[in-house]
């Protein structure tokens, strides 16, 4: 049984703070009702102190829910130059910018500077989003919370790299 004394609230406070997307941790908030849980997350838990959010929960959009995605590159949406759709092509513009600020605004709140977020989601795509068709083509791309975070310069990982794990090592 671990111990939840001094020396345990010492280490927590010495490890560094990263924003995951819940999907990631095990939350079942994907689109489809599921999770996307990483096989890495014990190694993760180890070395961070988590802070899960799924903006397009925190957006107030249900689960399970309709396929969304960008319909114009993240930093134009984030301009109002763009639209987020659901594949009956419902404008969730609105909800996927609430579920952004969200997450930076929890960054802010707990002085969080790294996330890890679900690559080709169209909230957290790090390198890779689909292409706006719904036809399940992958194109370069951002996901909208990914573009906010990064413009007030907080790292964004993505969660097919496991880059993050060397966070820290003198040797990465």
């Amino acid at each position: 049984m671990r111990s939840t004394g001094k020396n345990d609230r010492v280490a927590e406070e010495i490890r560094a703070k990263l924003l995951i997307s819940a999907c990631l941790v095990g939350e079942k908030c994907r689109y489809d009702g599921n999770d996307n849980r990483l096989s890495y997350l014990l190694s993760l838990e180890e070395r961070f102190n988590l802070f899960p959010i799924c903006p397009e929960k925190e957006g107030a959009l249900s689960t399970p829910r309709l396929v969304a995605e960008l319909q114009s590159p993240a930093h134009l949406i984030l301009k109002n130059l763009g639209k987020v759709r659901r594949i009956d092509g419902f404008d969730l513009t609105e909800a996927f910018l609430k579920g952004a600020e969200t997450a930076l605004r929890l960054c802010q709140k707990e002085k969080i500077y790294m996330a890890l977020l679900k690559e080709r989601s169209p909230s957290c795509g790090v390198k890779q989003i689909y292409d706006g068709t719904f036809s399940g083509r992958i194109i370069s791309g951002e996901g909208l919370t990914t573009a906010m975070l990064r413009q007030e310069g907080i790292q964004c990982h993505s969660s097919d790299d496991t880059e993050i794990l060397r966070h820290g090592d003198k040797n990465a």
